[in-house]
């Protein structure tokens, strides 16, 4: 599932400067049309339909929120309007915050004990659909289509995935009854005074600048300021999934003889390093080798936080979903901001703003408290 979020998210993303050209748009308004809004909208329909979810039957949502994105991603590739096109992605990125809330669940819970063995792949999958996004885009460039053609491509796959969950096994009645005695125990009035809780969904929400908001940002840069070509983002943006799917798999691997707190702490330490001056370096090719260290040190950031979130509360994704909502303001001012700061003062500034989520994640390492593990 995480493969195919990564697709539909980062097509239109990549295609950022395209988009941008389309409905003459600013750095600022491309912000908000990309990443912005559909956070707006997120914000207000995500708790209600994930608090329903917890007394519902995981996977049948998780499949019915994959139709949904399916939907809305075939609707914005054919959108006349940037309003439109705003308006699907937010749906798409509602059912999409639903379905992996939902999934990340049921993954951690499947095995507490190796919670950040099992985002380290939960987040690989993610990262090959990183690496697939620009290469689907290569590849309808190649035959002399669009954007839009992959956007309709990742449609048809997300479409096949949600059929594939549907059939799936459902959770017994058994189990769905315990979830509905759990809900009642510990609900979401909890949850948002649960100190360690919120503190890992702050620290996974710092990670989120090295994402989506980092790709769009960077496109523009090489477009931009480097003059660079559509193949050649496209050829960078790959190169940076590329290496934190690299970094993921060795990551899971060193997760046996180290602890989780050690690899975060060296990881955003070199992080935050990275990120503040890939952008400045002399020649196009230093900036792409750059930015794949850039990936290959982002990558086992927000694992280790997001495995850490879902052991202060096992097995109760939707509820930490709801949880985190508090953090879109974040997710939702963020991108708005860097994008006038781009406006104004360059995107250099904008990309260099982005080295604070590491270092916050520093922080987070360096503090034994916060990682007893978990409450009840």
């Amino acid at each position: 599932m995480p493969f195919f979020d990564e697709l539909w998210t980062g097509v239109p993303v990549i295609e950022a400067p395209a988009l941008e050209r389309t409905h003459a748009l600013a750095h600022g308004g491309t912000a908000v049309m990309l990443l912005v809004a559909p956070a707006l909208l997120a914000a207000v329909l995500e708790v209600r339909l994930l608090m329903w979810a917890e007394r519902g039957d995981p996977r049948r949502w998780i499949a019915g929120s994959q139709l949904v994105i399916a939907a809305c991603t075939a609707i914005a590739a054919l959108a006349p309007a940037a309003g439109l096109v705003t308006l699907m992605l937010g749906l798409a990125g509602t059912a999409s915050g639903v379905s992996t809330s939902l999934a990340q669940g049921l993954v951690v819970a499947a095995d507490p004990e190796q919670g950040e063995r099992s985002m380290m792949r939960w987040t690989l999958a993610s990262a090959l659909g990183d690496v697939a996004a620009p290469l689907l885009l290569a590849a309808t460039a190649a035959v002399g289509l669009g954007w839009q053609a992959a956007l309709l491509a990742v449609a048809a796959l997300v479409g096949m995935h949600a059929l594939a969950v549907s059939l799936g096994p459902r959770a017994s009645a058994s189990a769905a009854g315990d979830e509905v005695g759990d809900a009642l125990a510990f609900g979401l009035r909890d949850a948002l005074r649960h100190r360690r809780l919120m503190a890992w969904l702050a620290a996974a929400t710092a990670c989120t600048l090295l994402d989506e908001v980092l790709v769009a940002f960077a496109a523009l840069h090489l477009r931009l300021d480097r003059n660079a070509s559509p193949s050649t983002i496209a050829i960078a943006v790959a190169a940076w999934a590329a290496g934190s799917a690299l970094a993921l798999a060795i990551t899971e691997r060193v997760l046996l003889r180290v602890s989780a707190r050690g690899v975060l702490g060296v990881a955003a330490l070199a992080c935050t390093i990275a990120a503040a001056l890939w952008w400045a370096l002399p020649s196009t090719a230093a900036v792409v080798g750059a930015l794949v260290v850039v990936g290959v040190t982002t990558a086992p950031l927000f694992p280790i936080a997001q495995a850490q979130a879902h052991a202060q509360v096992p097995g109760r994704g939707a509820l930490i979903g709801a949880a985190s909502q508090p953090f879109v303001l974040f997710e939702l001012v963020t991108p708005w901001l860097l994008g006038l700061a781009a406006d104004r003062w360059g995107l250099g500034l904008a990309l260099a703003l982005m080295a604070v989520g590491p270092a916050a994640l520093v922080g987070f390492a360096l503090a034994p408290r916060a990682w007893v593990r978990p409450l009840s």
